[in-house]
């Protein structure tokens, strides 16, 4: 996206249908009801692209690996 200006707003329009999507699946996954989950996203698209954004920051590798 940072590499293509063409591509910087296509994020933004497909955010919100990706979101409604991924609660059918977010719901079988988790056993819990649709109506459990908000029905619209409580984050920007901006925000979910966003690093920084989402608690604890940034994974790195160190995260995955196990002894």
């Amino acid at each position: 996206i940072k590499d293509s200006p063409s591509l910087r707003r296509y994020p933004a329009q497909i955010f919100e249908e990706a979101y409604k999507n991924a609660l059918p699946v977010a719901s079988r996954e988790t056993g819990f009801k649709t109506a459990y989950f908000p029905s619209e996203p409580p984050f920007t698209s901006k925000q979910a692209l966003d690093g920084r954004f989402w608690p604890g920051g940034p994974l790195s590798m160190d995260d995955f690996l196990r002894d």
